[in-house]
């Protein structure tokens, strides 16, 4: 597309950022890690960051993508939390779905799935966030999300949000 990897990088972080502020979350409590796109891992010097940033907020409950996904950084971005957790007794996990959707995903652990009924204002309100990510162009007029399949589009857009709880 004729960018750089850090005009791509300062995009889509742009994106997070009006797509929160459309959600009503302050930007405030938006972090951003430099972890290689497609080379996540666990020895990366940005996983101290995270550790860090754990430790300080000290969230009730983590949302990592689900462990079926087909994409590598989603699946170690899990793999990451779940170590960094692991002794961390009184943090929730769930796994969400994103690429869920678009792979064969055979192991599902239904006994601990969630499902969240949205609203039609929260359906809406998504919907408008998930157009506020796939729609912008970058300069060669390519979507800055890059080409999503119809199927994964079609998935994100439902009115309900399925969830897993691990620990």
């Amino acid at each position: 597309c004729g960018i750089t990897s850090q005009e791509l990088i300062t995009a889509r972080r742009g994106l997070a950022i009006n797509i929160n502020r459309k959600l009503g979350i302050p930007t405030k409590n938006l972090f951003f890690l430099d972890y290689p796109d497609g080379k996540i891992n666990y020895n990366h010097q940005e996983t101290d960051k995270l550790s860090r940033l754990i430790k300080n907020i000290h969230p009730h409950a983590i949302f990592i993508p689900h462990k079926g996904e087909g994409w590598n950084d989603h699946i170690q971005a899990g793999n990451i939390i779940r170590r960094i957790t692991k002794e961390m007794t009184d943090i929730r996990l769930y796994e969400y779905c994103v690429w869920f959707w678009y792979y064969n995903t055979w192991k599902i652990d239904w006994k601990n799935a969630q499902l969240l009924n949205m609203t039609k204002e929260e359906h809406l309100r998504k919907k408008e966030a998930i157009d506020k990510y796939i729609y912008p162009k970058a300069p060669c007029g390519k979507p800055w999300s890059g080409g999503l399949p119809n199927v994964f589009i079609e998935a994100n857009y439902w009115n309900k949000e399925l969830y897993f709880k691990q620990k």
